[in-house]
């Protein structure tokens, strides 16, 4: 294993947990989990050598320093270099910044809602919302769900996102159809699932999540997945900013 410096490039970014860590890779859109151990030596790494790092230790973990590092070279996270150019190389600037007055709406549908959707299509433009999250906590029909949807064909909406109940009826292939019709929708959320898995479609982008959990009501919202996560500059600095579950959002 080499005895010089290693430098992450600009755009993956670690980021601590609890219990185990992340490298997320912004250019890319992907991340990957990491010890938390590993995480401390690439923090040490901003200006220590390999050899220095390893020295610290008494030299008890050169085997499991070097697998990280060949994890880091395996994966294109850095390169190596010398001292002298560590400082080379500026980091990403963490702002955030939006011309729109609200990022992102959530409507929230059960059976006594009574949403006018075509008023809320037009409130969006106004708006200059991009993306839409809809929420539906009993039973919907795939017909009653296009008739939603259109509304928003023709907006400026660039993502939509929809959970739904598990409905027997709706058959994978028909959301298949769904989502090649409605090319704004990334991904849809099944709740209250006999089972828990995840499928994607040869002809489309989007995805759908099948959980067993079960959704009543928007005090259910929040669940962690990974399948969830979103990895890109946009949102990364948002989050290094300001609370992304509040932050220039609003609420049907």
């Amino acid at each position: 294993m080499k005895k010089g410096y290693f430098k992450l490039f600009a755009c993956c970014i670690p980021v601590k947990g609890a219990s185990r860590s992340i490298i997320c890779d912004l250019q890319r859109y992907n991340f990957e989990f990491i010890p938390n151990a590993m995480f401390e030596i690439i923090e040490e790494l901003l200006e220590k050598s390999v050899y220095e790092i390893k020295k610290i230790v008494n030299h008890q973990y050169d085997e499991v320093i070097d697998s990280y590092f060949k994890f880091l070279e395996d994966n294109e996270f850095g390169f190596w270099c010398e001292k002298e150019e560590l400082k080379n190389f500026s980091e990403i600037d963490m702002k955030w910044e939006t011309p729109l007055s609200i990022e992102n709406m959530i409507i929230d549908f059960d059976s006594y809602t009574n949403h006018n959707i075509a008023k809320i299509a037009k409130d969006i433009e106004i708006l200059g919302c991009n993306a839409l999250q809809l929420r539906f906590y009993d039973l919907m029909s795939l017909r009653n769900i296009k008739e939603i949807v259109q509304h928003f064909d023709n907006s400026r909406l660039t993502n939509i996102e929809i959970i739904l109940k598990y409905n027997h009826v709706i058959k994978l292939e028909d959301f298949n159809v769904f989502l090649g019709e409605h090319q704004r929708i990334k991904s849809i959320c099944v709740h209250t699932s006999p089972e828990t898995k995840y499928e994607t479609f040869t002809n489309t982008f989007s995805k759908i999540y099948f959980t067993e959990k079960i959704f009543e009501s928007e005090l259910c919202c929040g669940e962690i997945n990974a399948q969830y996560f979103k990895v890109n500059i946009n949102l990364f600095t948002e989050a290094h900013n300001y609370n992304t579950c509040l932050n220039k959002k609003i609420w049907y």
